[in-house]
């Protein structure tokens, strides 16, 4: 598992878009080196990578509630969830 860089355990105070988005900022201008120095938020790439980590986020989020939430079986017109 040590070869798996990205896998950090988040600080308490700190959100996971947060880390993405200084995770993502971080390789961009390691990458990139001097050919994109706009980093500010009108600029489309930073708005891609915006939507990109808050997708990632919301998909953390949602991954975190417990399986039985979201498996449902509807009988008869009445949704009766089901016990995995």
């Amino acid at each position: 598992m040590d070869d798996l860089p990205n896998l950090q355990e988040l600080k308490k105070e700190e959100s996971i878009f947060d880390s993405l988005q200084k995770n993502a900022l971080e390789t961009i201008r390691e990458l990139s080196g001097q050919l994109w120095t706009d980093h500010a938020p009108h600029d489309p790439g930073i708005t891609t990578l915006d939507i990109l980590n808050y997708a990632l986020s919301e998909l953390d989020y949602q991954m975190s509630f417990p399986l039985e939430q979201y498996v449902q079986i509807e009988a008869g017109g009445k949704l009766l969830s089901t016990s995995l």
